[in-house]
C-alpha cells in the first residue's frame, strides 16, 4: 500500500488519499455510484418531475441528477464546511443557482430549488455522513457540516477512484 501512495504523488502529511487529490467531476460520478448501490440516497416520487431552479424551462434530463446532486453537495460539505465552520440551505441555494435569462432584460441570478437539497440533506443526515448544530437557546438551526464518519467515507472513495485511476 505504501508503494501504490508514494507512486500516486498525493498528499505526504497525511499519508493517504484525500478528497482534495482526485478530480472533482470523477469523484463526484463515483460517489454517486456508490450511493445509488448502497442505496444510501432514495430519490423521492416527484424527483423525476420537478425542475431544479425556477430559471430553468424543463426538469432534469438525466435520469440519475438526484444521486449526482447529492454526491455534489456531500463534496461541498467537505470541502466547505471544515472546523466551526456550517453551510445552510440557503448557503447551498446560492452555490446552485445560475444565470436567469430573461429576454430583453438583462439577466439576474437565480437561486436553485430548495426541496431538493433539503431532502438530500436529510437523507445525508440519516445516513449520518453530515451533523447539524443546533442554537439551543433559540431553538434554531445554524446550519450543518460533514461527520468523521462522513470524512471518512469521502476519503475511502477518493482512494477508490485514485485506484481505478492507475
Amino acid at each position: 500500500m505504501d508503494a501504490l501512495i508514494s507512486s500516486i504523488g498525493v498528499n505526504q502529511k497525511t499519508k493517504g488519499v484525500l478528497v482534495y487529490d482526485v478530480n472533482s467531476q470523477k469523484l463526484i460520478k463515483t460517489l454517486a455510484a456508490f450511493f445509488k448501490e448502497k442505496n444510501i440516497i432514495k430519490p423521492p416520487a416527484w424527483a423525476g418531475i420537478v425542475k431544479s431552479a425556477h430559471s430553468n424551462e424543463i426538469a432534469p434530463l438525466d435520469p440519475d441528477y438526484f444521486y449526482i446532486k447529492a454526491a455534489a453537495i456531500a463534496r461541498i460539505f467537505y470541502v466547505k464546511a471544515k472546523g466551526n465552520k456550517y453551510i445552510g440551505v440557503g448557503t447551498l441555494k446560492s452555490f446552485f443557482g445560475k444565470k436567469f435569462r430573461r429576454g430583453c432584460q438583462p439577466p439576474t441570478s437565480s437561486k436553485a430549488a430548495g426541496k431538493i437539497i433539503r431532502t438530500i440533506i436529510h437523507q445525508l443526515r440519516d445516513a449520518e455522513l453530515i451533523e447539524e448544530l443546533k442554537n439551543i437557546e433559540q431553538n434554531s438551526s445554524l446550519g450543518y457540516t460533514i461527520s468523521k464518519k462522513g470524512r471518512s467515507e469521502l476519503d475511502k472513495i477518493a482512494a477508490k477512484c485514485v485506484r481505478e485511476q492507475k
